[in-house]
């Protein structure tokens, strides 16, 4: 707010002589200035504090307070008011201190007309000067609050999440859509608060930013602050200080993720047809394959080969359901036919169902515990399911790896309410990259040979039954894939063994 102006045309003329104070003042009328007079300092600041002049003209030399003081009082508390400098004696020094404390003029006694009345119109154009600065420094304020106002809504109704991020990646500022989605952020690390890390994430694009004072972008999954996975395309722009220096990131991520389902969906047309057809082919071969067998064992009597066959056929049933179970969750949501199973059944049977891929790529698959008695109430061929494709997953992990090496554990341990299911394999492990986009739709590091579903189809089973999927992984050193459900209170329970 712009301080209180004093009257222009008033001016309070201080000297301790009365016949000065009467001829200078009627000098000043003259000229057309409403005059007030004080004989001494101290009654002066009295005066301008009832009402403030816009110019003071004052003698040096008076009793109590002399006019450099005054000089300084009326500056520091009427910094707008001018003030001309009167002395008898010419005193080049003391001109030069009246100057340095924020005189406008310096001028001999006794004056004439002509140099006070220059004196007063320069005195009037520093005036003038300094109220169309004010008001200028006002004009410009109001706009920058406009724009500030303007700029935090426009900040805070993006539909993006949007933060200022400082050099250290702490979040300095974070609009009202990245509170909402990820809860408060600020004073945080970016990479704690997106993917709940301890360190940078690999190629961060705010970290290339700060190198190369370029825009990056870059595609992520993260977390919410609800434990939801979202797709967001993450965007940094390097914030510069007035020397030309980095000195934090703008970064806005937009959430991805309704359109990348959507592609999935439409990409997943041709792929279901397509699996459809190799898959159904595949299992026909290998239910004739059982079928002749079961047929050659009841014609010669051999028991061993017609369970051979039927082995072979009950293992091409499972993959027919899995298959189908598979296209479903594809094609729609599903509900499940959930139902109390034993947790040691569900594993035993899932062995089996997975025995026969394992033995083909020459993979040792055992079970660790699961002996007690523990209860879940799940859809069984869906969960079944799920964990079948993570063990073919971990199968597949252990390609090129000699054959002692080659091993996958399927075990379970209690973990208070939960029971937590563990998948490890002995095989080549991920890095950051992959398990940040393991349980993505069509993500396979297997290249042409995978669809990229199983896991991601796994991962919607065990959602659904209010469980949790994670992986533990490091490159050259296998991999723990971990489902965490719930088990049924009040039922009977022993010990799980674990993995």
């Amino acid at each position: 707010m712009m301080e209180k102006l004093p009257v222009r045309h008033r001016i309070l003329f201080v000297d301790d002589e009365p016949g000065v104070r009467t001829s200078v003042g009627r000098l000043l009328e003259e000229m057309g200035y409403v005059v007030m007079t004080a004989e001494g300092g101290e009654e002066a600041l009295e005066m301008m504090g009832i009402q403030a002049a816009g110019i003071v003209m004052t003698d040096i030399r008076m009793p109590g307070m002399d006019g450099v003081a005054l000089l300084q009082a009326v500056k520091r508390w009427w910094p707008l008011t001018e003030v001309i400098v009167l002395s008898g004696h010419g005193d080049f020094n003391m001109a030069v201190t009246c100057l340095k404390h924020g005189a406008s003029d310096f001028l001999p006694k006794p004056v004439d007309d002509e140099s006070l009345e220059v004196a007063i119109q320069r005195a009037e154009v520093r005036i003038n000067a300094r109220i169309q600065n004010i008001r200028h420094q006002e004009a410009m304020e109001s706009e920058l609050a406009r724009l500030r106002s303007l700029f935090g809504r426009v900040f805070d109704a993006s539909p993006s999440c949007i933060t200022v991020q400082g050099e250290d990646f702490s979040i300095r500022e974070a609009n009202r859509t990245f509170e909402s989605t990820f809860g408060c952020g600020v004073g945080r690390p970016c990479y704690e608060v997106y993917r709940r890390r301890e360190q940078p994430c690999p190629g961060c694009p705010m970290a290339l930013t700060l190198m190369d004072g370029q825009v990056h972008t870059k595609e992520m999954v993260v977390t919410t602050k609800k434990g939801e996975a979202r797709n967001m395309v993450v965007m940094t722009a390097p914030l510069f200080a007035e020397g030309g220096e980095i000195t934090g990131v703008v970064e806005t991520a937009t959430d991805m993720t309704l359109v990348r389902n959507l592609e999935d969906r439409l990409r997943s047309v041709g792929l279901m047809a397509g699996s459809l057809s190799h898959g159904i082919k595949g299992l026909l071969t290998r239910l004739d394959a059982g079928a002749h067998f079961v047929e050659q064992g009841l014609k010669t009597g051999s028991l061993a080969e017609a369970e051979e066959g039927w082995r072979t056929v009950r293992q091409a049933t499972d993959a027919m359901a899995q298959l189908a179970l598979r296209m479903l969750y594809m094609a729609k949501p599903r509900e499940h036919a959930k139902e109390k199973g034993e947790l040691g059944w569900l594993l035993t049977d899932t062995v089996e169902s997975a025995g026969s891929y394992a033995v083909s790529k020459g993979v040792s698959l055992s079970l660790a515990g699961g002996e007690g008695e523990l209860y879940l109430k799940v859809d069984v061929p869906a969960m079944r399911t799920a964990l079948t494709a993570i063990i073919e997953n971990a199968v597949d992990a252990c390609h090129g790896l000699s054959a002692e090496r080659k091993k996958v554990t399927l075990g379970a341990e209690v973990e208070g309410d939960t029971v937590r299911i563990k998948v490890a394999d002995t095989g080549c492990g991920m890095g950051e990259e992959d398990l940040d986009t393991l349980f993505t739709p069509f993500f396979s590091t297997k290249g042409a040979k995978g669809t990229g579903l199983g896991l991601f189809l796994a991962r919607q089973v065990v959602e659904d039954h209010r469980g949790h999927i994670g992986v533990e992984s490091s490159l050259g050193e296998g991999t723990t894939v971990v489902v965490t459900l719930p088990c049924l209170k009040g039922e009977p329970g022993a010990k799980v063994g674990g993995a």
